[in-house]
């Protein structure tokens, strides 16, 4: 190596190994599920491939909420206009496709967490338009491709869990969110998740082929498919990216000490004299 090209290389040397791990940072950051607070809420943020969503750290928050205030479930109904009833819930807070949308409505209108950008999970019909069942690399059935769905990616991806069948059919064991076959664990705490249900999770896209049935995905052995909205699920709020909070306007800041003056004036012996 000549002394030029030794030179440039002790020069530039530091610069690309840093260069190297952010970028080795980002990469790892990008497939990270990240604990944290809004307005006392506890959240989990899933920066995943393309994907990047805020999830309810409760895996169950409408059951959470039912047990908390007594009369949500009647709130849901009334705000309804009709089209729900007490029966489209159950206290264990699975609730039917239309229960699940009202839920979101409830959690935007009171701005959870500091947001009103809630919704339910997605799912992407991929080639033929409804359920192109398979054990591998579809939109519907194990295995599915993660880019298929958000819970998809969740379970398949970030949690590293396995589906009920392998990708030729076959049975296999150590299935379920849990990793447990399936089982319902007592606190229901995976990763930074608790209160999580084996069970099956709505999502909020409607079946294509078939109006009175939506998309959902199984937690308990990482099915993909569809269901009667009228059946009872469980639903996982997310909402887009990372809740921040509104900063106070930096006007606002300028005018609080004015705004302060003024009303320890007012309040004032000499300025009470006056009035």
């Amino acid at each position: 190596m000549s002394t030029v090209h030794a030179k440039l290389s002790r020069l530039f040397w530091p610069t690309f190994a840093l260069a190297a791990m952010l970028a080795a940072g980002s990469l790892s950051a990008q497939a990270a599920l990240s604990s944290y607070t809004s307005q006392g809420r506890n959240l989990v943020r899933m920066q995943s491939g393309t994907v990047d969503i805020t999830l309810t750290a409760d895996g169950n928050l409408l059951g959470s909420l039912m047990a908390g205030n007594a009369s949500l479930v009647n709130d849901l109904v009334a705000a309804s206009g009709g089209s729900l009833s007490a029966g489209d819930f159950d206290a264990n807070g699975s609730t039917t496709w239309l229960g699940a949308k009202a839920v979101i409505n409830y959690l935007n209108t009171t701005n959870y967490a500091g947001t009103n950008q809630w919704r339910l999970p997605t799912i992407t019909d991929t080639g033929v338009p409804g359920c192109d069942f398979g054990f591998s690399g579809s939109d519907c059935g194990y295995n599915v491709a993660v880019g298929s769905g958000e819970l998809a990616r969740l379970y398949y991806n970030d949690l590293g869990r396995i589906a009920g069948f392998d990708t030729i059919g076959a049975p296999q064991s150590g299935y379920g969110i849990f990793a447990n076959d399936g089982a319902q664990t007592t606190n229901g705490a995976v990763g930074p998740f608790t209160n999580v249900r084996s069970d099956a999770y709505w999502s909020g896209i409607e079946y294509v082929n078939d109006a009175g049935t939506a998309w959902l995905f199984g937690t308990s052995d990482g099915v993909q498919t569809f269901e009667p909205k009228a059946g009872k699920y469980f639903m996982w709020a997310v909402t887009p990216g990372e809740i921040t909070p509104v900063p106070v306007p930096a006007a606002l800041w300028l005018f609080a000490p004015a705004l302060l003056g003024l009303v320890s004036r007012r309040r004032s012996p000499a300025a009470s004299a006056g009035t």
